[in-house]
């Protein structure tokens, strides 16, 4: 069945945890998943160059995603 994931994607409340946001999204990928940012009312695919650039960010930067997996 189709399995729809809205999350929070906030790369300084990862990285405190001991994560990144690089992590949670290969984690995502390799179940299958495609990922998109939510942003402006619309989405925009996240590709790793794309959360590479979101790694860095600081604390007052979250995001929420999109992860849509067709086929299980």
């Amino acid at each position: 069945p189709r399995l729809l994931i809205v999350s929070e994607f906030w790369p300084y409340g990862l990285r405190v945890a001991g994560s990144s946001v690089m992590a949670y999204f290969r984690f995502l990928e390799s179940k299958g998943f495609i990922c998109h940012l939510m942003k402006n009312n619309g989405l925009q695919r996240l590709t790793e160059p794309l959360v590479a650039e979101l790694e860095p960010l600081g604390k007052e930067h979250y995001f929420n995603i999109f992860a849509e997996r067709a086929h299980v």
